[in-house]
């Protein structure tokens, strides 16, 4: 049942727990929440609630900040970095990393 919480959820970014994001739920309590129901079979849904809900698209992060960030979270080097960029772009699934210019 955990992994079927997590799967269920995977598509939730890990940013909606920011309130600077505007997101009116918190990721964690809410897989925590679907965790304890799957434990306790009896349980019902009382409520319903449907909002519309918008998601910000992220700000394209510079070449630099983007190779920081890899290198704090995954502590991947830059040409790593670089390459993991070259085939999410090849596949389509981000734009073509910035250059340090900034507007």
């Amino acid at each position: 049942s955990s992994s079927s919480s997590s799967s269920l959820f995977s598509s939730i970014p890990a940013s909606a727990a920011s309130s600077s994001r505007s997101f009116t739920f918190n990721r964690t309590e809410v897989v925590e929440a679907l965790k304890r129901c799957n434990e306790r079979p009896g349980a019902t849904i009382s409520q319903v609630l449907n909002k519309p809900v918008t998601w910000k698209s992220p700000v394209p992060l510079a070449t630099v900040e983007m190779q920081k960030r890899a290198s704090k979270y995954f502590n991947f080097k830059g040409k790593r970095t670089m390459e993991a960029a070259e085939r999410l772009y090849q596949r389509g699934l981000i734009s073509y990393p910035r250059t340090d210019t900034d507007v």
